[in-house]
């Protein structure tokens, strides 16, 4: 998981987790998840083999939580932080066959949308 911030202000430490599914409640590895908070930091990391994805937010207000993997529908859920269930549960469709990812499959093209 990286986190764009060197520093990390005194906050409280949230813990929060996301598990991503397939529309049959399967569990989905490997799919890529960016974090965007509403000041611009961002963290980013996979969903593990129970398609589980866990970090620590430090940052109060609304959240944006993005998710892409190839040969699937990317999700985008906006929420406030303080609505966040636990864990929050996001199901992504499988695409037809030749598409890539309908956000590209790789969280490096989220990028944009942070910087932007």
């Amino acid at each position: 998981m990286s986190q764009n911030n060197a520093s990390v202000p005194s906050r409280k430490v949230t813990p929060r987790s996301a598990v991503v599914q397939g529309p049959k409640g399967q569990p989905l590895v490997g799919v890529e998840v960016l974090r965007l908070a509403a000041n611009g930091t961002y963290l980013e990391g996979q969903t593990s083999g129970d398609g589980l994805w866990k970090f620590e937010d430090f940052y109060p207000g609304t959240v944006t939580l993005l998710t892409a993997a190839i040969g699937w529908s990317g999700s985008m859920q906006v929420m406030e932080e303080s609505e966040w269930p636990d864990p929050l549960r996001l199901v992504m469709d499988p695409l037809p066959a030749g598409a890539l990812s309908s956000f590209g499959g790789e969280v490096g093209l989220f990028l944009p949308l942070v910087a932007g």
